[in-house]
């Protein structure tokens, strides 16, 4: 009987076409799409949600692509609905055919944008996202732009793909800019970085934990906790000799509204980071310097 139906509703596709607008659809002629942002699906949170189901019915329509030529829909949104309208056992459900014919970009764009107004993705899925659209053409200030979200966190999770396993290990349960300020703080000592996360292999770490590691392990050598090495004492040196000498230019900055002056004096950084430190405040951190806007060059004082 149920193949009878699959076939009817089949021919009917290949009669009629791409059709428009809310259909009550069997489970069986629904199937996700393999290359959805969402990865990890919450084993409580979907049994929470099959309970509503159960419950209520799905209050909101599964957003599915016009039928393939087998008769069976693709979704385009609703991954989580589905799986929890299987779990509570119902046979069919409402979904609403969106027709088109929308790029590989632009369908990852809108499942991302609708993905993040329910339960956001993490870190480790965003930067997946963020690769797929490089490799699919799009600047990051592009994907910046079209995902609604900063410069610099596009930066950052663009960055992910760079980083070593150990921290990669840790994008699921990170959040962007909590990881890559233990990015900053491994490239500065990558030993001195695995070992404090050793030391943590369930426990969170917080935002201000992760910088402030970045800021002693990229501090200069007379301010680290363990003892410098000879290479890490000749550099100490330079810059105290450096710092001797004549007064330097400062460089006013701003930086998402707020003012600064970048911090020069401090070990240099990779891909493309800068120091500042803000106006107003002692806190010094690491930015994304294509985010950065040069106001002025200040004297020396006095």
């Amino acid at each position: 009987m149920t193949g009878d139906f699959l076939d009817a509703f089949a021919e009917l596709n290949a009669a009629f076409g791409a059709e428009e607008g809310v259909l009550r659809l069997p489970l069986e002629l629904l199937y996700e799409d393999p290359k959805q942002p969402r990865e990890d699906f919450n084993e409580t949170q979907l049994r929470e949600l099959a309970e509503t189901v159960r419950r209520h019915g799905l209050l909101q329509p599964i957003v599915v692509r016009p039928a393939d030529p087998n008769g069976r829909y693709m979704l385009r949104f609703g991954a989580r609905r589905l799986r929890a309208a299987r779990l509570a056992g119902l046979a069919e459900v409402s979904v609403l055919v969106r027709p088109g014919d929308p790029t590989e970009a632009e369908v990852l764009i809108e499942q991302v944008l609708e993905n993040e107004q329910r339960t956001g993705l993490s870190t480790a899925e965003r930067a997946r996202c963020v690769d797929r659209l490089i490799d699919l053409g799009l600047s990051q200030a592009q994907i910046g732009r079209e995902l609604r979200q900063p410069k610099d966190v596009i930066a950052m999770l663009a960055a992910v793909r760079r980083m070593p396993p150990v921290l990669q290990q840790r994008a699921s349960t990170l959040g962007a800019r909590t990881l890559y300020s233990l990015y900053g703080a491994w490239k500065a000592d990558a030993e001195a970085t695995e070992a404090w996360l050793a030391a943590r292999p369930s426990a969170p770490i917080t935002q201000s934990e992760a910088r402030d590691l970045a800021a002693r392990l990229t501090s200069p050598a007379a301010d680290r906790l363990e003892a410098p090495s000879p290479p890490q004492r000749e550099r100490s040196r330079r810059r105290r000799s450096a710092a001797a000498g004549e007064e330097a230019w400062e460089v006013e900055v701003e930086w998402e509204g707020r003012s600064g002056v970048l911090e020069l004096r401090r070990p240099p950084l990779r891909d493309g980071q800068a120091w500042v430190r803000f106006e107003g405040a002692e806190e010094v951190r690491s930015v994304a310097a294509a985010t950065l806007r040069i106001r002025r060059l200040r004297p020396p004082k006095g």
